[in-house]
């Protein structure tokens, strides 16, 4: 993990002024009151320089709370800790990312959106997919994005899916509207690998504009 940890700091900073319209704003923690479990909101992370770091979000009345971790956004999330305050310092992270949920009267909330070092600093629109992450919850993601960006031609959200080197699934599908970049981060094209990258030339319905509306759209590179 130490490795993949060193490889998105030095991405991250390389890319911080390209990326920076992506970035979200992060919120005070407030209270939520709630007679029933669900999941805690507004997650903000701190990364420490003795290499922990330490996660907060907003508390649920009369709730203790599960911290869940996984190796990237779209992966496999493990309980490694319950706590009773709405905040979690772990000693061995290795640039990984946390969901929390709360629990209330021993029944457990859904699961919180996910908070990490990456988010933290671009926000939750730019998504850095990993190899490791989950086929089906990439597809859900892009699928719902799409959905909003197809025909967002004046829309406010931007989007930016990154891949980082690997090989990801043939069936993946990837549909791509206004104001959302695709990049595969390795050196070369040929380390990443995705299965379908698709730009759809006639939103316009056959209008005179529809080829330069498409030019306009969608920027594709860095990955094959």
């Amino acid at each position: 993990m130490k490795g993949l940890k060193d490889f998105k700091k030095k991405f991250l900073v390389v890319t911080l002024v390209t990326a920076v319209t992506f970035s979200g704003i992060n919120l005070p923690v407030t209270t939520v009151n709630a007679a029933t479990a669900v999941a805690p909101s507004v997650l903000s992370f701190v990364e420490q320089d003795d290499s922990t770091c330490t996660i907060k979000w907003s508390s649920v009345q009369g709730a203790t709370y599960n911290v869940y971790k996984a190796k990237s956004r779209y992966a496999t999330y493990n309980k490694v800790a319950t706590v009773d305050t709405n905040s979690y310092t772990d000693t061995a992270y290795g640039g990984e990312y946390y969901k929390v949920t709360s629990v209330v009267n021993g029944t457990e909330s859904s699961m919180s959106l996910a908070t990490s070092y990456e988010i933290e600093t671009f926000g939750y629109n730019t998504n850095i997919f990993e190899p490791t992450d989950n086929n089906s919850e990439i597809q859900s993601y892009i699928n719902n994005v799409y959905k909003t960006t197809e025909s967002g031609q004046f829309g406010s959200d931007r989007y930016a899916f990154l891949f980082a080197p690997g090989t990801y699934s043939d069936s993946l599908n990837v549909e791509i509207g206004f104001y959302t970049q695709v990049a595969g981060l390795g050196l070369t094209p040929t380390e990443t690998t995705v299965g379908n990258i698709r730009s759809k030339a006639e939103w316009m319905k056959g209008r005179k504009y529809d080829g330069a509306v498409t030019i306009m759209r969608y920027v594709t590179s860095g990955v094959q």
